[in-house]
């Protein structure tokens, strides 16, 4: 979960690569049942 350069809430995938990069494959809108979890997860972010 994130948002992008416009503050929009997204849900995504990555997998890390053997050389420890990660590869986003998979964003998507955020669905509304994770926006508790969402704002949760904010706080660490501070």
């Amino acid at each position: 979960m994130g948002a992008d350069e416009r503050d929009i809430r997204l849900e995504v995938v990555g997998v890390e690569m053997s050389d420890g990069r990660l590869r986003v494959i998979h964003a998507m809108a955020m669905r509304a049942s994770y926006e508790n979890l969402y704002e949760e997860a904010k706080r660490w972010l501070q």
